[in-house]
């Protein structure tokens, strides 16, 4: 049976870059995209056989703003995708979206190409926080899309909220989830705001423009979004996700679960379960390496035995499945009560993990300090492998 494959496109172009955003981007130019459109369908070609006969699961169309891709254009990209790759199966198609005026048949475009889901980028609800990030919408522009997505027939939207926001308060904080929680959404992503190196907002918070949020802010922010979203039917699937039951971002989780996927424009990453890469950050290099009939590479790294093994705790730990007793002893060679047993000496405060029907869980509040609990956990994995070493003990190992 052919294995499954989830593909990312990165649209590197917006109209303006946002403070605080690290992702990579240029200001939208016209001949440019359409350079980069060119080149997107050479790296396509070039990876054609090596993927014959995967079949295509998952597609997501980011940025960048999506938004700006003309319907001729998009409309060229579904063809070449076509050409390449076998879409019979493919069951959530999302595309990235400012909250900004489309005409209609953009949209209906979207939908006629199997686009069955929009992630919007609203990130606040507050005309004040909305300036200060640099966006160029309003709330009002915010709203009227959003509703507009509804009555042109799209059932799966997201919406991108930042918490965290210097000046933000725990009033303006309710007033946008509960705006969100009006809207036709069944889906949201909370972002805690980052000081990206080389971002203006970063700059700014050097230079003593602005200062961090109090932290303890930060966390009633993030806790408040927790209970006032299962209050409203959002399941909490993953660190910064929530989701109406059954909406659960399919794409998201394939990175989550360590599945593979293939980046495709600048500054996209791929992973094939033991190896992952990543493209040239620059659209004027893709082009150039692609026009040359070479894939625009810039690095590659082989996972070694630790890297998988730090990987799975870090992702695992970002969802509600945590870790699982037979994964974890597969994957380590160590006894899975033994680390429940030796992370109860610790004293760990119970607030932050649970252990229920054979999983480790991370809690809400967990999940706002699960670096440091992360940490401790791969200390006490390295200290019970050397407790084997000493007894000559050999580590538990379990079937495939």
């Amino acid at each position: 049976m052919a294995e499954n494959l989830s593909l990312y496109i990165h649209f590197p172009f917006c109209r303006q870059k946002c403070r605080y955003c690290d992702f990579y981007s240029e200001i939208y130019n016209q001949r440019q995209s359409l350079k980069w459109l060119g080149a997107l369908g050479r790296e396509i070609e070039l990876y054609r056989n090596f993927y014959s006969g995967r079949r295509v699961v998952t597609l997501y169309l980011g940025g960048g703003s999506p938004n700006l891709i003309s319907g001729e254009k998009f409309v060229k990209l579904m063809k070449i995708l076509k050409s390449a790759f076998d879409l019979n199966e493919l069951g959530e198609f999302t595309v990235e979206s400012n909250p900004v005026r489309h005409e209609n048949d953009f949209l209906r475009l979207l939908r006629e190409n199997g686009v069955n889901r929009l992630n919007v980028g609203v990130q606040s609800f507050d005309e004040d926080e909305i300036r200060f990030l640099g966006r160029i919408h309003s709330v009002e522009d915010s709203i009227a899309f959003i509703s507009h997505l509804q009555q042109i027939g799209f059932r799966h939207i997201g919406l991108d909220l930042i918490y965290g926001i210097p000046g933000q308060t725990m009033a303006s904080w309710r007033r946008s989830l509960e705006t969100a929680l009006a809207l036709p959404a069944d889906h949201l992503s909370l972002y805690n705001l980052t000081y990206e190196k080389g971002t203006p907002l970063q700059r700014m918070l050097e230079g003593g423009q602005i200062e961090f949020l109090n932290s303890e802010l930060e966390r009633q922010l993030y806790l408040e979004a927790c209970r006032l979203l299962a209050e409203n039917g959002f399941v909490h699937y993953e660190i910064s996700n929530w989701a109406k039951p059954g909406a659960q971002s399919q794409h998201n989780q394939v990175y989550w679960q360590g599945s593979s996927y293939l980046g495709l424009g600048p500054a996209a990453h791929s992973f094939d379960g033991k190896s992952r890469w990543w493209n040239v950050r620059s659209v004027d290099t893709y082009i150039e390496r692609l026009n040359a009939n070479c894939l625009p590479i810039e690095q590659q790294e082989q996972l070694s035995a630790t890297d998988c093994e730090i990987e799975h705790l870090f992702l695992q730990l970002r969802t509600t499945e945590g870790l699982e007793r037979r994964r974890f002893e597969n994957l380590f060679h160590i006894d899975f009560n033994r680390l429940i047993d030796r992370l109860m000496q610790l004293k760990i405060d119970e607030e932050y993990w649970q252990f229920d029907d054979g999983k480790f869980k991370l809690t809400p509040a967990g999940w706002i300090v699960s670096d440091a609990i992360i940490y401790s956990l791969l200390n006490v994995i390295e200290e019970l492998r050397n407790d084997h070493k000493k007894s000559g003990i050999r580590t538990k190992r379990t079937g495939g």
